[in-house]
């Protein structure tokens, strides 16, 4: 399927999620998006054929997004055909885009789902034989709040009036694990769970998420999130929603969260196949650390050092704190003929952003002793580590 990305030309946009695409097109003449849309339409179908695929022109509609109010003339597609059906509202990958996106509808569905499974918790929560709270919070979590969580980027640029409908829901489902009374305030609710408040929340996963795609230079959505030209024209209109873009910049500057430097990370390239892969010894991984005694373990490791004796040992670890993140790097006093270079040991240490997780923090440990080895011309050497995913990560590495 992902060549059918080949068909669409460059004027229109798409989004392909498995057998599930949508293509549309941006125009103040709808003739000219019928037009393109339909040419579309025709490659994608002539596509289909050659491929031995087929377009369900049952499941296939059209939905034309417009501000302009009063009557608005329908758009005409076709396929193998027969004319496509234009609704005013579609559920695409779980969310409803409905015409003015305002997300009403798709927010209206999301509280009856959310309501129904409130039921699940009111039945959890039985004073003589329910859950604990700890249970019901992690079944709140994992049934309720994960819905809302849900596309909320997308829904989040819905008027306030029309996010206040899922509040009631969240406070529900916080009294219902606190056993607390309707009449409770809410800023209590959000004390007692230590649970933030809808729209906060959906303003930490917006900020993350815009994040996430900065970090990636190829990431499609990239133009979307960092696109602010018409920062000034939504400035002059404040009653109208701004894009993702603005939203997650004005919220940023509220917080002073704007100076901020995004870690880029580099596409992965493949190993030539002439260079020598890794070699990653994972046999310590048969010893369970909570059933074995720790002599065990250390002889286990001086067995396994010594099998490694002419080679230069580097340690390395990282960790991640409240106040910060690093990573660090030893090596011992070696005057072997493999580290002529090395006679005293070294220690190299490095302080990360404090945003990366305690697996990058292992990884760039990792990369401190690399260059450690390149910068000393080491021909043999073997790195030692206690992050177990780290080596994994080697090991399946491309």
């Amino acid at each position: 399927m992902n060549s059918v990305a080949n068909a669409i030309p460059p004027s229109v946009t798409y989004s392909l999620y498995v057998d599930d695409i949508q293509v549309s097109c941006c125009s103040s003449s709808l003739n000219t998006c019928e037009r393109q849309l339909q040419l579309t339409i025709n490659k994608l179908t002539k596509w289909s054929s050659e491929n031995g695929f087929r377009f369900s022109t049952d499941k296939t509609v059209c939905v034309p997004f417009s501000r302009v109010r009063g009557i608005f003339p329908e758009p005409s597609l076709q396929m193998n055909g027969h004319e496509l059906v234009v609704r005013s509202e579609h559920k695409f990958l779980g969310l409803i885009f409905d015409k003015k996106l305002t997300f009403l509808s798709h927010i209206k569905g999301l509280k009856v789902k959310c309501i129904k499974s409130l039921n699940l918790l009111k039945v959890l929560s039985h004073r003589s034989w329910g859950a604990d709270r700890q249970t019901l919070y992690r079944v709140y979590i994992s049934i309720i709040r994960s819905r809302l969580d849900y596309g909320c980027m997308v829904y989040g640029s819905a008027r306030q009036s029309v996010l206040k409908i899922l509040d009631p829901v969240h406070h529900q489902g916080l009294r219902l694990i606190l056993g607390a009374f309707c009449t409770s305030p809410v800023e209590s609710l959000y004390v007692e769970c230590n649970e933030w408040c809808l729209k906060r929340r959906r303003f930490y996963l917006g900020t993350l998420y815009g994040l996430r795609v900065r970090s990636y230079p190829q990431h499609p959505a990239l133009p979307s999130v960092k696109g602010t030209r018409f920062k000034q024209l939504f400035l002059n209109r404040p009653t109208v929603t701004p894009p993702f873009s603005l939203r997650i910049l004005g919220d940023a500057e509220q917080h002073d969260f704007t100076h901020y430097n995004t870690l880029l990370v580099e596409s992965s390239k493949h190993i030539p196949p002439w260079l020598p892969h890794p070699k990653c010894d994972l046999s310590l991984t048969r010893y369970n650390k909570r059933d074995t005694h720790s002599i065990v373990l250390q002889q286990e490791f001086g067995c396994l050092k010594e099998s490694f004796g002419n080679h230069v040992a580097i340690y390395t670890d990282g960790s991640k704190t409240e106040t910060g993140v690093s990573c660090a790097m030893v090596t011992e006093a070696c005057t072997g003929v493999s580290c002529a270079m090395v006679t005293e040991a070294c220690t190299r240490s490095h302080r990360l952003n404090k945003i990366m997780s305690i697996f990058s923090a292992e990884v760039y440990g990792v990369i401190l002793a690399l260059n450690y080895i390149l910068q000393h011309n080491i021909t043999s050497s073997v790195i030692y580590t206690d992050s177990l995913s780290c080596i994994q990560a080697l090991c399946g590495a491309p």
